[in-house]
This record gives C-alpha cells, sequence and structure tokens, in this order.
C-alpha cells in the first residue's frame, strides 16, 4: 500500500481515537499534481437544524402587557409572552422560534398584570421561563 493511500484511513483513525466519535467527515482528493487535499464537512447537518436558545428580554409597555422575545435561533426552541392579570387569568402571545424578534405579548383584559415575561420551550415542551413582578 502506497503512503498517500494510507494517509486518509490514519487521519479518520486519529480522529475516531481522539474523540469517540468522528466530529467531522474527512474526504481526501487527489489534486493529481502537488499531492493530496482535505476537504473538511460537518458531522451532521442535523444539529445545525436543532437550533440554540440565547438570552431572553422580557418586556413591559405598560401595566396591562408583559412579553418581549428569545435570542437563539429555532426551530426546535420556541418562546412565547405571559402575562398574568389581577382578574386571576393568564394571556399568552403567539409563540414564535428563538431569534424572532418580532415579539411575543400577553394582554389583560379589562384588568391589570400582575406578573409577566416569557415561557420558552424546547420541541413544544416547557423549559423554563423568564418571570418579574410589574
Amino acid at each position: 500500500m502506497a503512503r498517500t493511500a494510507r494517509a486518509p484511513i490514519l487521519t479518520l483513525l486519529a480522529l475516531v481515537l481522539m474523540v469517540g466519535a468522528p466530529a467531522v467527515a474527512v474526504a481526501k482528493t487527489d489534486a493529481g499534481v502537488a499531492g493530496d487535499t482535505n476537504a473538511v464537512a460537518p458531522a451532521s447537518a442535523q444539529v445545525a437544524l436543532s437550533g440554540w436558545l440565547g438570552r431572553c428580554y422580557p418586556q413591559f409597555p405598560n401595566s396591562w402587557t408583559a412579553g418581549g422575545w428569545c435570542d437563539g435561533n429555532g426551530p426546535d426552541w420556541t418562546y412565547r409572552g405571559v402575562v398574568h392579570c389581577t382578574n386571576g387569568a393568564s394571556y399568552f402571545g403567539v409563540m414564535r422560534w428563538a431569534g424572532d424578534r418580532r415579539k411575543s405579548f400577553g394582554l389583560c383584559q379589562y384588568s391589570s398584570g400582575v406578573w409577566g415575561g416569557l415561557y420558552y420551550f424546547y420541541k413544544g415542551y416547557y423549559r423554563g421561563s423568564v418571570i418579574y413582578a410589574m
């Protein structure tokens, strides 16, 4: 086996031994004149598509509205505004993907807000909140 034929196998084997599983896929191609070149690609596009959740920014534009927005990248991470009112009811804003700066607000009907802020979710399941008294 020629030295250049073993190099791709050794490179991939070294990656597997370092991390336990390949973090990247390494493809070797023959450049023809100057030797081999490496092309590195992400191990899985699915990881990048799942998104991430950053900091949340609760906002209270008046005494009956609460909500805001969360930084990040959907679609798996989402958020929605919430406000709990003096009439005992809670009202919710629209569900938005993390990173959507159009914001989401809950609006009290015929009463004032007691507390409010943001709920955030991962794949539709509640994961936490950023809530403040109004």
